[in-house]
């Protein structure tokens, strides 16, 4: 087969050498008027050119077809893959969409449960202070009430006191108070002894 195409483009080229020169006579006005027909061997000779370029390009022309074809299938498999991709993030965004709802819900329900827990902890808390609080200031008040009735006793007796004072030296005069010595200073003399 390639000495077939190797003879056929030797022939080609061989009867376009041979024509040309007639056909460029031709064409400059020796003979007749130009034609369409004037231009056949020009094909023939842009015939050959095409095969032997093809000859010669095919090897370059089928690696980068090839090359080129692997870079498309790269590029569909890659987007395939990242149809897959993002296909799967797709129904998990749409499984988690799905269970949000119900993830709200128990988180609403969570929440109320731990608050109204929370707000009964508060209250007996509160009133566990308020037990203390109210019994530190009953010990207050006893503590308090029972300095305030010290006090009162003292101050109590203290007017008394000046008060007997007031009315024993108004009552009293020398030989009353005389009397009262000698008794007392009895009754000292009597204990010691």
């Amino acid at each position: 087969m390639k000495k077939k195409s190797i003879a056929l483009s030797l022939a080609a080229t061989l009867f376009a050498a041979v024509a040309t020169p007639a056909v460029v006579m031709a064409a400059s006005g020796h003979g007749h008027a130009p034609s369409i027909t004037d231009t056949v061997p020009f094909w023939v000779n842009f015939i050959v050119f095409c095969v032997v370029m093809g000859i010669i390009l095919r090897k370059p022309f089928a690696g980068f077809w090839g090359d080129r074809a692997d870079q498309v299938a790269s590029a569909v498999n890659a987007g395939k893959e990242a149809a897959a991709a993002a296909s799967a993030r797709l129904e998990d965004a749409r499984a988690k969409h799905g269970t949000i709802d119900q993830e709200v819900k128990k988180l609403r329900v969570r929440i109320s449960q731990e608050a109204e827990t929370e707000a009964v902890r508060i209250v007996e808390e509160a009133k566990a202070r308020a037990v203390a609080i109210k019994g530190r200031a009953q010990d207050g008040l006893t503590a308090e009430g029972g300095n305030l009735e010290t006090r009162l006793r003292e101050e109590l007796a203290d007017q008394v006191l000046l008060k007997a004072e007031e009315i024993i030296r108004s009552r009293m005069d020398s030989q009353v108070d005389r009397k009262l010595r000698d008794g007392a200073l009895r009754d000292v003399s009597n204990l010691v002894q």
